[in-house]
């Protein structure tokens, strides 16, 4: 594998985590490099990428340099396995299909998951009603013409972190009328236990406790792995949340796919 990243502060962790679990489950790492945001040309870190040949290649940045790299790639025939992108401009499927198209069938993205993606069947009873208010209220109150799916998960994580992430119960009803929007009442505590699809993100709730690094932090919670499927993006990972199964490696169709 090959990671390639954005050198601010958010490309340069996602990386540094990147390197040290492929480390921890035998992935050989070809080629850790990072670029300015800034930078007018990649080309020569394609290059590089040409010359170790790696299977799989993970990339962290904003929409304008995922671009220009994929360009450059693309016109430098630079091909992968598979390619894996990190939320922020992977994640902005519409602006990556404006200037690629149907080329980026099989991407990956590994982002938090926007709960209306989600099947609902696979989740606690009640829990998809929750997320069917939510999805109306912010249309509702922002952007009424948008479609459903295309709606991020950022626009929704404010909702989210009061009712699905904290696992408390959230009343479909509004708790008060404003001139604004009102908001999702919640009841009760939040409970420190909560079993997988308990929660509107699709995880269950259990938080780290006394003696623990990591003490106070949720460990049922997970992101999910997205690719794209004929346009649109599905869920692959984990399976107990999926909506479709994973196309591997990239399809001969795709520009950046391996050759043989």
């Amino acid at each position: 594998m090959a990671i390639i990243y954005e050198d601010g502060p958010y490309g340069t962790n996602v990386a540094s985590a990147n390197e040290a679990e492929a480390k921890k489950v035998g992935m050989n790492v070809v080629l850790k490099e990072g670029y300015s945001i800034q930078a007018p040309d990649l080309s020569s870190l394609v290059t590089k990428l040409r010359s170790q040949r790696p299977d799989v290649l993970f990339h962290t940045g904003y929409n304008p340099d995922i671009a220009l790299f994929l360009r450059q790639a693309k016109e430098q025939g630079f091909r992968v396995k598979a390619y894996i992108g990190h939320g922020a401009g992977h994640s902005q499927i519409d602006k990556l299909k404006e200037g690629f198209g149907n080329d980026m069938e099989a991407f990956h993205s590994v982002d938090p998951v926007a709960s209306q993606l989600l099947d609902a069947k696979k989740l606690k009873a009640g829990v998809g009603d929750l997320t069917a208010e939510m999805v109306r209220r912010y249309q509702k109150e922002f952007e009424p013409n948008i479609q459903t799916r295309a709606i991020a998960p950022q626009r929704l994580h404010g909702l989210q972190q009061s009712c699905g992430s904290s696992s408390t119960t959230c009343s479909p009803a509004p708790s008060r009328s404003t001139a604004g929007s009102a908001p999702i009442s919640s009841h009760g505590r939040a409970r420190d236990r909560h079993p997988e699809g308990g929660t509107m993100m699709g995880y269950g709730v259990k938080f780290l406790g006394e003696g623990n690094p990591m003490r106070g932090q949720n460990e049922r919670a997970f992101p999910v792995v997205f690719q794209v499927h004929e346009g649109k993006f599905e869920v692959v990972f984990p399976k107990t949340v999926s909506t479709a199964a994973p196309i591997l490696p990239l399809p001969a169709s795709s520009p950046w796919a391996a050759r043989g």
